[in-house]
């Protein structure tokens, strides 16, 4: 009964008693109601895998194996191993069986590859334990234990055209407008910065959707509540923006542009926040973000920038961590891969809408349409974590349950450059103090890339 959710209603004994329950605590677990795993299940296994990998001297493809189990030997399970390069494998292989007692630790080496990598390109070697034989819980072939550590190769750095094709920067009555030979960028003092993106002719951003500073999250239930109480008080999730000052210059290399921007809050709580965009010949706009903080120090959802992009761009792909959704203190056990799907495909289906689908470690991350240009998002210093959704934060946080929530109207990006852990405070600890984010001045860089149709973002995703 959604008018009174503190109550469930069961037909018992020929009439109905009503009984009290935790109301969004009954959605919790690490299996959905059908017994399919949440993204929960791989960390969850990944702590408890009974045996153990750590890295030796990988430049020889050396990792240590111990047999953490009390009573199994380890010579029914099959091992093999996989190199993948920038999320693609490239080489794999068995290897000999283990034969360790409980307790027992081994030496293994792999053979690696000894051609060199492509410019910019990371290579991780992957090892993986399965049943040879289906036991009375699991078929054969199922993955008892895995790891995957990187690889200490030295590729030769990817380097970008230093021939860049024309700029033009115009005043505007709003701004400023930057034009490039197949690109168009719109900077107004009402939007706070790019009021519209067209590459190709094709308009990419809904009214409102340029980059802007983005600090909290749809609260996950009730994990997030110690939290979000603040955001609440504090004004974090209506934050009352408006431009100081747009300044926009040519400069060698390409066009500069600043601009400065408070974000008022409730109860003396403020941000100050100053972009620094540098736009660049062939499409690429590094933005590098100031953000200084005023009034009480608060925990934050994140610290990075939303966008919301016409539904057209409706497909996502990414060099990071997945395929599932991970966060600082749940990613141990996702692989860092190249991955696609649906934007809808990277909504989580929680029974009760909350922020969801982040993606750690990001290298890269691209939005895209059949025959429309892409967007791509890289990291410029220290990876990024990123997610695309068919919804905001404000959309996710209403609805009592997600068969509350409207039809999708946008591509909702959000990059950051930090995000809160997950914890557990529904019926233990709040996220580690390593996991948490505080209101605490900060700066961090990202890149856009504007790429034509069919374009891979992967080749782009590897320039600085």
């Amino acid at each position: 009964n959604r008018r009174d959710p503190k109550r469930v209603y069961l037909a018992y004994g020929g009439g109905f008693g009503d009984l009290p329950n935790d109301h969004y605590f009954i959605h919790k677990g690490v299996v959905w109601a059908d017994r399919t795993p949440k993204p929960h299940f791989p960390e969850v296994k990944r702590a408890y895998q009974w045996v153990a990998f750590e890295p030796g001297d990988l430049a020889k493809g050396e990792i240590t194996v111990r047999n953490r189990f009390a009573f199994t030997n380890t010579r029914d399970f099959i091992a093999a191993w996989s190199v993948s390069e920038d999320g693609r494998e490239i080489a794999s292989g068995a290897l000999p069986g283990l034969d360790l007692d409980p307790g027992e630790t081994t030496l293994l080496k792999i053979p690696l590859l000894t051609s060199a990598p492509a410019p910019g390109a990371e290579r991780f070697v992957r090892i993986s334990l399965r049943l040879a034989k289906a036991a009375r819980w699991a078929p054969a072939g199922w993955e008892i234990a895995s790891a995957q550590f990187a690889l200490p190769v030295e590729a030769p750095p990817a380097v970008a055209s230093t021939t860049q094709p024309p700029l033009h920067l115009t005043r505007t009555s709003g701004g400023y407008t930057v034009e490039g030979s197949q690109f168009n960028l719109e900077f107004t003092s009402e939007a706070g910065g790019i009021a519209a993106i067209s590459c190709d002719g094709a308009s990419m951003l809904l009214p409102g959707g340029g980059p802007s500073l983005h600090l909290w999250r749809a609260p996950h239930r009730v994990d997030d509540n110690w939290a979000y109480d603040q955001w609440e008080k504090y004004g974090l999730t209506r934050l009352d923006w408006s431009t100081d000052s747009l300044e926009a210059e040519s400069a060698e290399g390409g066009v500069a542009v600043i601009v400065r921007r408070l974000g008022r809050g409730k109860e003396g709580f403020a941000v100050d926040h100053i972009s620094r965009y540098q736009i660049s010949g062939d499409g690429a706009i590094r933005i590098q973000n100031d953000v200084a903080f005023r009034g009480e120090k608060i925990p934050l959802g994140r610290l990075g920038t939303r966008m919301l992009l016409d539904p057209k761009w409706d497909r996502f792909s990414y060099l990071g961590r997945g395929p599932e959704e991970n966060y600082p203190d749940r990613k141990r056990a996702f692989d860092v891969g190249r991955y696609e799907s649906t934007v809808a495909e990277q909504l989580t289906p929680y029974a009760k809408p909350m922020e969801c689908g982040s993606h750690e470690d990001v290298r890269w991350a691209a939005v895209s349409s059949a025959q429309l240009p892409t967007l791509l998002i890289q990291a410029a210093t220290d990876l990024l974590q990123v997610s695309a959704l068919p919804y905001t934060d404000e959309e996710l946080t209403g609805p009592e349950y997600s068969i509350d929530l409207p039809a999708s109207s946008a591509t909702v990006l959000c990059v950051n450059a930090r995000t809160l852990g997950v914890g557990s405070n529904s019926c233990g600890p709040r996220p580690m103090p390593e996991y948490q984010l505080e209101s605490v001045d900060a700066s961090f860089t990202v890149v856009l890339r504007l790429l034509h149709a069919g374009a891979d973002p992967g080749a782009a995703g590897r320039l600085a």
